[in-house]
């Protein structure tokens, strides 16, 4: 329960301690290629789970599309709208989905 109201606040701040984006961003997600920056284009700051687009609020939220089932789910769409996430446990919901489908991606054997 407190992890879920801390995601709650954190990815409704701008400042999901689980986000790339925003872990490159204050420099806690350094590569070779790019010790820290702000830009939402950078390949450090990609969604671990689509690798579409930065891990954003906003992607995480309303956009990412390995998060389809979680928002249909939640939702009753897969794409959201701002208004969508203002309930606590739609935004837990989706908080969720994403940590789920990050650890699977990570223990996936490598394709060669």
């Amino acid at each position: 329960m407190w992890e879920e109201a801390v995601d709650i606040h954190q990815l409704r701040s701008g400042h999901w301690a689980r986000s790339e984006q925003y872990l490159h961003r204050i420099g806690r997600r350094p590569t070779p290629e790019c010790a820290q920056c702000d830009d939402k284009e950078c390949p450090a700051g990609r969604c671990l789970v689509c690798s579409e687009a930065a891990d954003t609020p906003a992607h995480v939220l309303l956009e990412c599309p390995c998060l389809y089932g979680p928002r249909l789910r939640a939702l009753g769409n897969i794409i959201g709208a701002a208004h969508d996430v203002r309930r606590d446990d739609v935004v837990a919901a989706l908080a969720a989905g994403y940590m789920a489908h990050k650890s699977r991606s990570a223990t996936l054997p490598l394709r060669r």
